[in-house]
């Protein structure tokens, strides 16, 4: 008898305007994300076309892509909790490439494959770290970054290949001061980035 009594109230409390929830509720994470402006003035105007260049898929950590905050305490690793970026790492940061080619750039332009026009080069991106590292409990941590960047000419010549690593301590131990911290651990190492790739311009010019 108690199977039929049971149905019967939790149809009663359904039938109470859909104000009853028998699922637990959880506070909604906060969204954030990062590389949505470059701190740069836009590059000047370059003398001749800007080159274009393909740039592949980035490379991500297994453990850096999702949308989770990235933490590393020692060999131990976690997620900031109520705090999520708001697309997969991996896509914000390679949406923060595109744009900082865009702004930063004065010799490159990113071409996408099947674009009308030769691209003098092929860049390949692999993020190696991409975390928020604490060094001891309670302290502030200090935003990492690591860029192994790989520049090939499009008849497959080797042009060039640079290792970035960037570093940026959060003011406090808080989420909006860690987010600040993977904003300018970005722009640092994309800036850096610009300025080499730039740097491959003549040698990736079609001949």
């Amino acid at each position: 008898m108690r199977k039929p009594l049971l149905a019967a109230t939790l149809a009663a409390m359904l039938a109470m305007g859909g104000c009853v929830s028998l699922l637990p509720k959880s506070k909604p994470a906060q969204l954030y994300r990062f590389g949505a402006e470059a701190s740069a003035p836009a590059a000047a105007p370059a003398a001749g076309p800007r080159i274009g260049v393909v740039l592949g898929q980035i490379g991500f950590p297994r453990a850096a892509t999702s949308d989770g905050l990235l933490t590393v305490t020692g060999d131990q690793t976690a997620y900031i909790g109520g705090a999520r970026w708001v697309a997969p790492a991996r896509v914000l940061f390679q949406e923060a490439v595109q744009r900082a080619f865009q702004v930063k750039s004065s010799q490159l332009q990113l071409a996408n494959v099947g674009d009308v026009g030769p691209a003098g080069a092929v860049l390949n991106l692999q993020v190696g770290a991409f975390e928020a590292r604490y060094l001891s409990p309670g302290a502030p941590p200090t935003v990492a970054i690591v860029l192994n960047a790989r520049m090939t000419a499009s008849d497959g010549r080797f042009l060039d290949q640079r290792t970035f690593s960037v570093a940026a301590p959060a003011a406090a131990n808080s989420i909006s001061a860690i987010v600040s911290a993977f904003n300018q651990a970005t722009d640092q190492v994309l800036t850096q980035l610009i300025a080499w790739a730039d740097g491959q311009a003549a040698a990736a010019r079609p001949h």
